[in-house]
């Protein structure tokens, strides 16, 4: 479970923040770790780390998805359309489809009437929330430097 701050930004505990991290070849470099490359000369993107984290999130709502279930933690799906906005029925539904598929949000179904559906992240899901932080850090610390970017 995420804590946040006084400032509003979100924290993970440890525990889940270690568990997202994968091994890599990575060297210190300055007391810093950095990674010699994320996709090896000759080696295809779809067979690498990068490649299959792409895979999982690639699709223009993904992420978003992802943001709100973890702002949220339990939705509908009306819900989800009306925070999204823009997106149709249909898409929003292929898009749930494929997260749970991927084992990153789970779909739990009531048995009633009429139906009830909700939606929420699961561990796989939450996982991936430090790299939507970092994502989230990025992009305000670099919109200011580009203003164009952020009309429509």
């Amino acid at each position: 479970e995420q804590t946040g701050n006084s400032q509003g930004v979100r924290q993970f505990p440890r525990e889940l923040v270690i568990q997202s991290k994968l091994p890599s070849k990575n060297t210190i470099r300055g007391g810093m770790s950095v990674r010699e490359t994320c996709v090896p000369t000759g080696v295809a993107l779809k067979d690498t780390g990068f490649g299959y984290t792409l895979s999982l999130v690639n699709g223009k709502y993904k992420m978003v998805i992802l943001y709100w279930l973890s702002e949220n933690k339990v939705m509908r799906h009306n819900e989800l359309k009306r925070r999204i906005g823009t997106i149709s029925h249909k898409t929003l539904s292929v898009m749930l489809k494929e997260l749970e598929e991927h084992d990153l949000i789970l779909r739990k179904e009531y048995p009633q009437i009429p139906p009830k559906v909700e939606y929420s992240l699961s561990e796989r899901g939450q996982s991936l929330m430090p790299l939507l932080d970092m994502m989230c850090d990025w992009g305000e610390a670099n919109m200011a430097s580009a203003p164009g970017l952020m009309q429509g």
